[in-house]
């Protein structure tokens, strides 16, 4: 799967409705064509990456909370942040610049412990929305994600 965007995005997700289990974990292949020149994962106005993957969350009042995994301009891999809207969602640097631009990786995430590093005493809810977003719309850069492979695993 490929995301294009260019002064727009391109996402792609699918409604979920599944209990949260003991330990959920999430695996995917992803690559990139590069990433903006001048982004920012911290400025909203700046904010755009060519690739991010999520896991939506329900919750009773406001929107879900959502877990990114992302592929970032500048911040460090190993980096936690919320994103720059909304504390409800929460952002998982995985890679970072173009080191590793046009090569697949692979990525493996224990989604109930990057839960509860972020939302701590809380209990994770149902999982509502799995998905995929390349981001242009801040900067309008051409920016390019390729997706593969996703796999959302209960155990």
């Amino acid at each position: 799967m490929r995301g294009v965007a260019e002064k727009t995005c391109s996402a792609l997700s699918r409604k979920l409705d599944v209990a949260p289990p003991a330990k959920l974990k999430l695996r995917w292949r992803w690559k990139i064509d590069g990433v903006n020149t001048n982004g920012s994962e911290r400025d909203l106005k700046k904010f755009d990456h060519a690739a991010r993957v999520f896991v939506a969350f329900d919750t009773f009042i406001g929107p879900p909370r959502i877990l990114n995994y992302m592929w970032a301009d500048v911040e460090k891999a190993g980096t936690v942040l919320e994103h720059p809207k909304s504390g409800r969602a929460q952002i998982f640097v995985l890679q970072s610049g173009n080191a590793r631009t046009n090569e697949w990786i692979a990525e493996e995430r224990d989604v109930t412990a990057d839960w509860k590093k972020v939302f701590a005493g809380k209990p994770m809810p149902k999982i509502v929305g799995l998905g995929v977003m390349t981001d242009s719309d801040s900067l309008g850069q051409r920016l390019v994600g390729s997706y593969a492979d996703i796999e959302l695993i209960g155990e």
